[in-house]
């Protein structure tokens, strides 16, 4: 026999079930590109510069009394983008599941020392521009967008959209986010797109988004500079804290084909 909490369920899923058809649901995949431009700056870390050390990044011998000193981590990445995407759409809503892979040029990488003491200052300077890095990232992303379509023709329907982006580093080269323990993104974006009916339920759907980051992970682990630091004593560890002056902007073409349910 069956239960009042049993027939509340099953209407309740029926309902659900017909709000969801009542949607036009549909989902898809396709193909992305776009590039990123990502600036980076950290906070001052306090260390020590120990007396007549041997300096790390230049081989130099130091003279000097062990001095307080603040030493900071910079760079710039830009790169080309290209990956793959499934999505769900349910007519004002897409919910996007993807992979993207990053390849491009970290530079402008600075890495300064400040003590106050003029001849010391001097001699930490010859050495605190890098030269430039090859960069290799891989990323998982999903993305949710609120989305407006108006109706041009039976053929055609155009939408704006505004959502959100999540990325999470999954892989890459010894420069990348996932090496320096920089796990994770969350930002707005925007745009807008618009769906070319084929036939009754086939469509070609194409968008131009752009993510413009808000908020990330706050520590980053730098490998190649974890030595070298160590024996100036940072404090807390040889992870940089990120400033929030810094910027993440990823502009998106998004190509994929549709079936509407």
């Amino acid at each position: 026999m069956m239960t009042k909490k049993t027939v509340f369920l099953a209407v309740l899923m029926a309902a659900a079930g017909s709000a969801l058809f009542a949607l036009d649901l549909s989902f898809g995949a396709g193909i992305w590109t776009g590039a990123t431009a990502n600036k980076m700056s950290s906070e001052d870390k306090n260390i020590t510069v120990p007396a007549g050390m041997l300096y790390p990044f230049t081989g130099q011998y130091l003279p000097v009394i062990a001095t307080p000193a603040k030493i900071a981590l910079n760079y710039t990445v830009n790169d080309n983008d290209i990956g793959g995407f499934f999505f769900v759409d349910c007519e004002y809503a897409e919910l996007t599941l993807g992979y993207l892979c990053q390849v491009g040029t970290v530079s402008k990488i600075t890495t300064p020392m400040v003590s106050g003491d003029p001849q010391l200052d001097s001699f930490l300077a010859q050495s605190s521009t890098q030269g430039n890095k090859n960069y290799v990232s891989h990323l998982f992303n999903i993305d949710v967008l609120g989305k407006y379509p108006v109706a041009m023709s039976e053929q055609l329907t155009l939408f704006p959209a505004l959502g959100l982006m999540f990325r999470i580093p999954v892989g890459g080269n010894e420069n990348s986010d996932y090496k320096h323990e920089a796990n994770w993104g969350l930002g707005i974006k925007l745009g807008g797109g618009m769906d070319l009916h084929v036939s009754e339920h086939v469509y070609i759907r194409g968008e131009l988004l752009c993510y413009f980051e808000l908020a990330a992970d706050k520590e980053i682990n730098v490998p190649e500079y974890a030595d070298q630091l160590s024996v100036f004593q940072p404090e807390n560890g040889t992870a940089f804290t990120v400033k929030s002056e810094g910027y993440y902007i990823q502009p998106q073409v998004k190509l994929a084909v549709g079936y509407k349910l």
